[in-house]
């Protein structure tokens, strides 16, 4: 009888062995001490500032937040947004999409075409009223101005779109207009009137 109840109990510690070991297999993926398999990150979700242009689905990931992928044949031109290569003008709104309010997308001179960057051209002195290059690396028609290429000008700002010349290098004065530098007609080449016209452009003093 002791016999039968020592071998019932050896029964019951060996079931309870096996289960315990798959129960430990299945916890540790296959071996003991093997930490179980990772799960895999929940996905990447958008922010609400993004804007994504036309033929595109977002992409977005943890170092690229507003990333997206080109579709229905499109592909991605340098920095700018999806552009047909066949028709680079179809959607060129589609830069203007990714600036901000206020600011227009233009092209940078003497970079590859399709490069731009987002310009205030109310304020910006080198695109002043518009861009000076599209984004397809051609003459703007949007009569944008640079204000530090006026002749003779030392002191130049862009103001709502117009350029105001503050001061003139020697030699210059402001226009009636306030827009460009008139060279000044020289009735005495002496040394002395040539001192007076630098000190008054210095100084702003009138002469």
């Amino acid at each position: 009888m002791k016999s039968f109840f020592t071998g019932a109990l050896f029964a019951v510690l060996a079931l309870s062995s096996v289960a315990y070991g798959e129960e430990l297999v299945a916890r540790t993926g296959g071996g003991i001490g093997k930490p179980p398999p990772p799960k895999p990150p929940p996905p990447f979700a958008c922010p609400k500032y993004c804007k994504f242009p036309p033929h595109s689905t977002p992409k977005c990931e943890l170092f690229n937040p507003c990333g997206f992928i080109c579709t229905d044949g499109y592909t991605p031109f340098p920095i700018i947004a999806p552009i047909n290569k066949g028709h680079p003008k179809r959607d060129l709104a589609a830069a203007d999409a990714n600036c901000p309010v206020g600011y227009t997308a233009c092209g940078i001179l003497g970079r590859a075409t399709g490069s731009w960057e987002c310009v205030n051209t109310q304020k910006d002195l080198e695109s002043c009223g518009g861009c000076l290059v599209s984004v397809t690396n051609e003459l703007a028609k949007s009569g944008g101005q640079d204000c530090t290429a006026i002749e003779g000008v030392s002191d130049v700002g862009c103001v709502e779109g117009s350029c105001l010349v503050r001061k003139c290098m020697p030699g210059y004065e402001v226009g009636p207009d306030g827009k460009t530098c008139n060279a000044i007609e020289r009735k005495q080449t002496s040394v002395f009137s040539i001192a007076e016209d630098v000190l008054a452009a210095e100084y702003g003093l009138k002469k």
